[in-house]
């Protein structure tokens, strides 16, 4: 199943780790990257809402299904609120939602 990054290169690396296999790396970058986004730019900022479905790409891809659908589920009502329910990132987490609840 192939899962949909919201903005490339959100996060400045991960996208690389989860590429090369390096998945609990990518969980500890992503992780870091919302805690640092949620501090410096607030929790509905469109780049914190992007780190946030990139964790859960990452969440997703170690079989951490539960905790992957509450982010996405959690960033596309965002996501949906903040850019509109058409933008391409609503979008993107509403399909990776869509196929998180189908694995």
């Amino acid at each position: 199943m192939r899962l949909l990054s919201p903005i490339g290169g959100s996060t400045g690396g991960s996208g690389i780790y989860r590429a090369v296999g390096r998945y609990d790396e990518a969980i500890r970058l992503d992780d870091q990257t919302v805690a640092d986004r949620v501090a410096l730019l607030g929790p509905h900022h469109p780049n914190t809402l992007a780190s946030r479905s990139d964790l859960a790409l990452g969440y997703s891809a170690v079989g951490r299904h539960d905790e992957g659908i509450a982010l996405w589920e959690d960033a596309a009502a965002e996501m949906a609120r903040v850019l509109g329910p058409d933008h391409p990132a609503t979008l993107a987490a509403r399909t990776n939602l869509d196929r998180e609840h189908g694995a």
